[in-house]
């Protein structure tokens, strides 16, 4: 979901039950699809209150152990420009939903 240079350390905070909103952002997002299939409104709250709020945070919890629990696969381009055409092209390529490239 994206590129680092510690990527141990980002796949840990995708999945560490304590991480918040912006640094467990895939389980987040993974979170509010499910939530709001549930019918739960996750659009009124800011990220930081529906974190903590009792209808959202079990199944943020779940995001976070489905996240630990996948097989992740790793591709090494060495060159900057190279990694960010790549990961506009799998992300085009494997039509990932959370790969939104929009600013911020």
């Amino acid at each position: 979901m994206g590129r680092s240079n510690r990527l141990r350390e980002r796949l840990l905070e995708h999945s560490r039950p304590s991480s918040v909103h912006n640094s467990a952002t895939f389980a987040f997002l993974l979170a509010v699809e499910k939530a709001e299939k549930q019918g739960i409104d996750c659009k009124s709250k800011k990220r930081d209150l529906l974190q903590v709020a009792p209808e959202f945070k079990a199944i943020y919890l779940k995001a976070k152990e489905r996240v630990r629990d996948m097989d992740i696969k790793v591709i090494w381009v060495k060159d900057a420009i190279e990694q960010t055409v790549f990961e506009v092209y799998a992300a085009l390529k494997l039509n990932t939903p959370y790969n939104t490239f929009e600013n911020h």
